[in-house]
């Protein structure tokens, strides 16, 4: 581990250590665009709700998921599937969706928001 990673750091604005990206935080990139790490403990779920000023494309970096989208804010229309580690899945802008966490290990999750 590097000097600049223990703790929850950041090295410059380039760089951001496993512990700060653990917080949840949503990471600004360029313009309308931010990347935020969600980690999903076994047996849990966790819900996106709708926002219709961005796309979200969720990469699954470990575990396995079963991912349900509502097609609109008002919950009309779903799709629900199971994704493994390396998958990918994109929520619409004005879509909410919840992922639930069915192993025995916690599962991490990539999320890059797109503005529309």
């Amino acid at each position: 581990m590097e000097d600049w990673e223990v703790g929850d750091q950041q090295q410059a604005q380039h760089a951001f250590s496993t512990a700060y990206l653990s917080k949840q935080v949503a990471i600004p990139g360029h313009q309308n665009l931010s990347v935020q790490v969600v980690s999903i403990s076994s047996g849990t779920n966790h819900m996106f709700s709708a926002d219709r000023s961005s796309t979200r494309i969720c990469s699954l970096t470990s575990g396995k998921v079963k991912v349900h989208i509502k097609e609109s804010e008002r919950g009309e229309g779903a799709e629900e599937f199971v994704i493994g580690a390396g998958g990918l899945f994109v929520i619409g802008a004005g879509r909410k969706c919840w992922v639930m966490n069915r192993c025995y290990i916690d599962v991490r999750l990539q999320v890059t928001s797109c503005g529309v």
